[in-house]
């Protein structure tokens, strides 16, 4: 049988070629697919203690950064930091280059994430330098990174290239996934755009998960006559209405899956 097999891959070596790149490229992209989901979800790597609180009407839409100084002077509140998807292009748009960048606040983040280990001397360096980036362990391996090093990603969302210098790299216990991600200080962005001062979305560290209804209610309800309305919510309710926002993603990347593997076996079979 494999004397058959054997035979048959070298009866047309352009064939057998073009066959096993087929089904190489199919399997980086259910990968992919697979890699995709998991970053955009995050539900595994959410916190009980946190909440989110973004525009009402959509993840689109952005606030005024003044709303974190009367978010933090809510009683229960322990910690806040702010959060923009920079989105960009890092290098080309092959789906390997993709992965998350937020624009976030170095001097307020690791208390609010303390579950991405950081150590002291990098979150110093992060926050000396304006141009400096952290990420996270599986982010940097799969990348090559070092620290120092320098990399440029160009802003399509936002017209503003960014010049970043890698000054930590983060690890998370329990999530894979969290570790894939890069965050860099927003306020670099915001001085090339001339300080428009608006935010996507603003993380909230409550003293207790008890407290989450009460702060949710209390945060809405601060700003409902306000021209920008907030909606608060769990983290993990926020980052499955992000998956909703975008449609039933999970039911389209199955059957993208299912396609993967339909045209893997109809190649196999054809060679």
């Amino acid at each position: 049988m494999f004397k058959l097999i054997r035979r048959n891959l070298l009866r047309n070596k352009r064939r057998t070629i073009l066959t096993v790149l087929s089904i190489a490229i199919a399997l980086i992209l259910l990968s992919f697919l697979d890699l995709l989901l998991a970053a955009m979800s995050g539900v595994n790597s959410a916190n009980a203690n946190r909440l989110v609180v973004r525009h009402a009407i959509s993840l689109t839409f952005s606030m005024p950064a003044a709303y974190e100084q009367r978010l933090a002077a809510l009683e229960h509140v322990e910690g806040i930091t702010i959060m923009n998807w920079f989105q960009g292009r890092y290098i080309d748009d092959r789906p390997e280059n993709f992965f998350p960048r937020f624009g976030t606040d170095p001097d307020t983040f690791p208390d609010v994430f303390p579950e991405l280990a950081l150590s002291p001397g990098e979150i110093d360096a992060w926050r000396a330098e304006r141009t400096a980036f952290i990420a996270g362990r599986a982010l940097a391996e799969e990348k090559g990174w070092d620290i120092g090093d320098v990399i440029t990603i160009e802003g399509d969302i936002y017209p503003v290239d960014v010049e970043l210098t890698l000054r930590g790299i983060f690890t998370h216990t329990t999530d894979e996934a969290a570790e894939r991600v890069l965050y860099f200080d927003w306020q670099y962005v915001e001085e090339a755009l001339g300080n428009p001062g608006q935010i996507n979305s603003f993380y909230v560290l409550l003293d207790s998960p008890d407290n989450m209804n009460e702060t949710i209610a209390q945060a809405e309800a601060m700003f409902e006559n306000s021209p920008d309305q907030v909606r608060a919510e769990t983290e993990a309710a926020f980052f499955l209405s992000f998956i909703e926002m975008m449609g039933n993603v999970q039911f389209l990347f199955s059957v993208i899956g299912l396609a993967v593997i339909a045209s893997i076996f109809f190649i196999t079979v054809n060679t």
